[in-house]
């Protein structure tokens, strides 16, 4: 897909949201300044409208109609990503009666015998439906509604909820119904949907930020996916030493994760984060106050 140059209004917001980045780069004009970044769909608008518009003329349920909004769940829920590091920790993963998908895990849980209890699914992209190939009726799906008509055709005969997501499309597109929740990629946005479920206390996995030297997963992918993630992937020094392989979009995530922990929402949410990736190394490395909140394990 062609990316258009940033355009001068893209740029003054990507700057204005650099001062809540954890992220610092180095400065042109030397020293370091906060990391600013601007985000970009990877399916043109005008398919995400397209999809829009079939969806909506669903009679599929919506997420904000459930009754179970915002009732408070006392239990931990484990919310599982796609970085390397989940495939050790499938045992952990296995001791909590609540599990979330987030986007392409869903179809590798469910092959290692852990059926999610939700999936959440914010993608336009057509690879999207290569994610869901098995389906379980024990699943409830969360699924945007600028995915694919086609996800949502094969859905029918399971527990769906449509979801509309804030900015990935405008919001005239939505006709009148809510919508919810930020962030550059999924996984920040399922820890905004377990909110919303009730849970408080999460546990994440997959969270890595950052990929291994020949794996951009923890499972396989498509070709195109894999390669245009590691083609992308450039070196990220901590403080002490420590290189991480990341790239800007998954900096960006670690950067709207921190911003959820970081907004009202924050008052609500304890976090665990495993599996000794970059995300998990800022946060172990990161003062005793913010454990409080987060926690690397």
């Amino acid at each position: 897909m062609e990316i258009a140059p940033a355009t001068a209004d893209e740029i003054k917001q990507a700057t204005e949201d650099a001062k809540y980045s954890i992220c610092d780069v180095p400065a042109a004009g030397g020293g370091r300044q906060p990391l600013s970044v601007i985000c970009r769909a990877n399916t043109h608008e005008p398919i995400r409208e397209k999809n829009v518009a079939i969806n909506l003329d669903r009679k599929t349920s919506r997420f904000l109609d459930r009754p179970d909004l915002m009732l408070r769940r006392f239990e931990p829920i484990a919310i599982v990503g796609g970085g390397p590091s989940v495939k050790r920790h499938l045992a952990d993963i296995r001791r909590f009666r609540w599990v979330m998908a987030a986007g392409s895990a869903h179809d590798y849980l469910v092959s290692q015998g852990i059926i999610p209890n939700f999936a959440v699914s914010a993608d336009a992209k057509a690879e999207t439906l290569e994610y869901y190939r098995n389906p379980q009726k024990k699943t409830q799906y969360l699924i945007a509604s600028v995915s694919p008509p086609a996800l949502f055709d094969r859905l029918a005969d399971y527990d769906t909820y449509l979801c509309n997501f804030n900015e990935q499309v405008s919001p005239e597109h939505y006709r009148g119904e809510r919508a919810i929740g930020w962030g550059c990629m999924i996984g920040v946005v399922c820890i905004q949907m377990a909110l919303w479920l009730g849970f408080q206390e999460h546990h994440y996995f997959g969270y890595d930020c950052c990929v291994e030297p020949n794996e951009s997963h923890a499972y396989p992918v498509s070709d195109h996916e894999k390669t245009e993630i590691m083609n992308a992937v450039i070196p990220a020094t901590q403080e002490d030493g420590t290189v991480f392989l990341t790239t800007t979009a998954l900096i960006c995530q670690m950067t709207h994760f921190y911003g959820v922990y970081r907004s009202p929402d924050a008052q609500f949410l304890k976090g665990y984060v495993y599996g000794k990736g970059m995300l998990w190394d800022n946060i172990r490395q990161s003062p005793p106050e913010m454990r409080q909140w987060l926690e690397a394990v």
